[in-house]
Parts: C-alpha cells; sequence; structure tokens
C-alpha cells in the first residue's frame, strides 16, 4: 500500500495455473480513505501499469504502452513524462529492460533494473550502480 491524496494505493498481484504454467497479473487500487470507495486505477492507451510510487510531491508511474515503457509523474493531475530527459544510453536501457522497481526517498526517484540502479531527482539522471543478477543467481 502506497498513501497518495487522502487514501492509499493498493498493488494487487495475482496468480492463476494452467497445466505447465503460472500466469501473474498486477492491478492498481485506489482506496480514498475519507469517501470510502476502491476504484481500480487504469490509465487510458496503457497496456500495463508496471510500478507506482509517492512521495510527498509526486506519483510517480511507469506504464507499458504498445510495447514500449513510459516512465513519469503526476504533480496536481497533470501528467509529465521523465523518461524523455535521460541520456540516450540510460533511455536505451530502460526501454529495453526486462522489469523495473521503483524505491523513493527524500523526492528521489530510484529505479531498480537487473542490471542497473538509477536515481532521477529534479530533471537529473544518474547511474548509481551497475551489476548483472544473472551472473549473480
Amino acid at each position: 500500500m502506497i498513501e497518495y491524496g487522502n487514501g492509499f494505493i493498493i498493488n494487487s498481484i495475482t496468480s492463476s495455473t494452467s497445466p505447465g504454467k503460472i500466469d501473474f497479473t498486477t492491478n492498481f487500487f485506489y482506496f480514498n480513505s475519507s469517501e470510502k470507495p476502491i476504484s481500480k486505477i487504469e490509465i487510458l492507451k496503457t497496456d500495463t501499469i508496471e510500478s507506482i510510487i509517492s512521495s510527498k510531491s509526486y506519483l510517480y508511474y511507469s506504464i507499458i504502452k504498445n510495447g514500449k515503457r513510459d516512465i513519469g509523474l503526476v504533480n496536481k493531475n497533470h501528467y509529465q513524462s521523465i523518461i524523455e530527459s535521460a541520456a540516450p544510453s540510460i533511455r536505451k536501457h530502460l526501454d529495453t529492460t526486462k522489469w523495473i522497481k521503483f524505491g523513493v526517498e527524500n523526492e528521489k526517484l530510484f529505479i531498480l533494473s537487473p542490471n542497473f540502479l538509477f536515481e532521477f531527482s529534479g530533471d537529473n539522471w544518474k547511474i548509481l550502480t551497475s551489476y548483472s543478477l544473472d551472473d549473480y543467481y
């Protein structure tokens, strides 16, 4: 659960099995604690919401549209893509990596992938470290 606005964003991961296969589905919901309804978060023209996290000022999101990743932020109901401001090497990795996970601290967004840890703060992107999870495992 992620505190946001007048409530919480809930990340719901469900699984289903079929012969020889397990499928996982991720859905995000918003629970408004003052009005009490729970509603599914949907972003138009998006195939998948990959990750959502909030700081004191922003709601950060990663979505997949037509097989392409977009990373953005919401500030006072204004949506802004931030992936566009990344250096070409960072952008290429974020466009092609299998998955990413978010973390946030002191208004800095941290993005973990199978090979890098990135930081986004202000309008600046940094590579904090590189590694290989495949080599580790």
